[in-house]
């Protein structure tokens, strides 16, 4: 099973206002030389000599992003020092910034702009593409070569093109072309950890994974939602912890989702966002498509939400017991597997964990053996059942028992 999501945006929502080039000038210092669209956000270059020092900075700072929030505007540079003898003060410096709102998340587009200013940077130390149309530069004056494309033109396709389509490719001349795509923007992933179910967002037919390393290609297959990364690693024959890098970087991606270990021994509680399977038609086909088990018709929607009744908090009751009073297997046409999943997933639902807590009188009780002093260790309400089972290699029947045995631990369910 796979689950399909939406939750990246791509980087094109966020819009730069502007693009200017500042550079050294030999004889006047810092200055905006071109700036589009032109006449409009006239602010900045009116006001640059207050924020000068920090887009023309010290050698130090080169090649590196610099962000200045100003005048209303957040400002994204990458100042570059070209050093040769052909200059009057044997470099030139200069920067190309990006202007967007003041807190637009600019984190797309920082790639982006390292990399238009390193197509600039070769164009210079090839042809003098951007000294040679200023005075004063060059020690020498060069005879200018010709391009396709001023620089001028450049930004404004730039801020044209990235604005509407998201990329860009802009011939220089005959040997040189500008190419630039923004991507979506991505969260640091969550740390993986050994307990935890991954599940596909993506249908693994339908994905060309084959340019993915030989490992990745090894686990997907494995990732069916229901297995957590330690079965994973072992039915794959990897090391723990590589899986979990794997895993990771799917995650990174968008490629996989995080949910908690089915068990039938679960209690789980319905969420106040079951309203949003009421109110949308599609998502309750893609849920009824999802959760059909034998009959080639599908369940029925009203016993579909029998089944989440079941779930809440007066009843507590777990899988088993919802599965043995329903038979929604047997009757209903209804995998309860993988409705929970669908609503875990969905946010329908939410697991309740057990924690085992030990409590102020633990130092009293009689020695314990390995297994027993292990499970004390764990229970400080930091260790979910899920965890400790995983950790220790231990069936959840089993960690009950030993639970229960021991006076001095006592359990929190959240």
């Amino acid at each position: 099973m796979y689950v399909k999501t939406k939750e990246y945006i791509m980087a094109s929502e966020v819009k730069i206002e502007s693009i200017f080039f500042c550079q050294f000038d030999p004889k006047e210092g810092p200055q905006i030389t071109d700036q589009v669209p032109e006449n409009k956000y006239t602010v900045i270059s009116d006001s640059f000599h207050f924020i000068q020092n920090y887009l023309i900075p010290r050698e130090e700072l080169q090649q590196k992003l610099i962000t200045v929030k100003a005048f209303g505007f957040k400002i994204l540079g990458c100042p570059v020092h070209v050093k040769s003898p052909i200059y009057s003060r044997n470099a030139f410096i200069f920067n190309v910034c990006f202007v967007f709102k003041p807190n637009a998340n600019t984190s797309c587009y920082e790639w982006v702009l390292k990399k238009l200013v390193q197509y600039f940077t070769v164009l210079e130390i090839e042809s003098n593409y951007l000294s040679a149309i200023s005075d004063g530069v060059l020690k020498e004056k060069t005879p200018t070569k010709e391009y396709y494309t001023s620089l001028k033109d450049v930004l404004e396709q730039v801020l044209h093109k990235l604005n509407t389509l998201g990329c860009c490719s802009i011939p220089i001349d005959e040997a040189n072309t500008i190419h630039l795509k923004l991507m979506p923007s991505y969260d640091v992933p969550p740390t993986v950890r050994d307990h935890d179910v991954p599940l596909l967002t993506f249908e693994l037919e339908e994905y060309h994974f084959q340019q993915w390393d030989l490992a990745t290609q090894q686990i997907l297959p494995l990732i069916d939602g229901f297995k957590h990364v330690s079965l994973i690693a072992a039915e794959a024959g990897k090391d723990v912890q590589l899986i979990k890098a794997l895993i990771e970087n799917l995650l990174y991606f968008k490629l996989v989702k995080i949910i908690p270990i089915f068990q039938y021994s679960n209690v789980y509680m319905v969420t106040s966002d079951i309203d949003k399977l009421y109110k949308c038609k599609e998502l309750q086909q893609q849920f009824l498509r999802d959760v059909q088990m034998w009959s080639k018709d599908l369940p029925n929607f009203d016993s579909v939400i029998k089944v989440f009744s079941c779930f809440n908090h007066g009843t507590m009751a777990t899988v088993k017991q919802v599965a043995m009073r329903l038979q929604p297997h047997k009757h209903l046409n209804i995998d309860i597997r993988k409705l929970i999943q669908f609503g875990v997933v969905h946010n329908f639902m939410r697991r309740i964990h057990k924690y085992p807590i030990r409590t102020a009188g633990s130092a009293d009780v009689p020695p314990l053996d390995a297994v027993g002093s292990q499970i004390m260790k764990y229970s400080d309400g930091k260790h979910s059942y899920d965890e400790i089972c995983c950790a220790l290699s231990m069936s959840y029947e089993e960690l009950e028992a030993r639970i229960e045995e021991n006076p001095a631990i006592l359990l929190c369910w959240k």
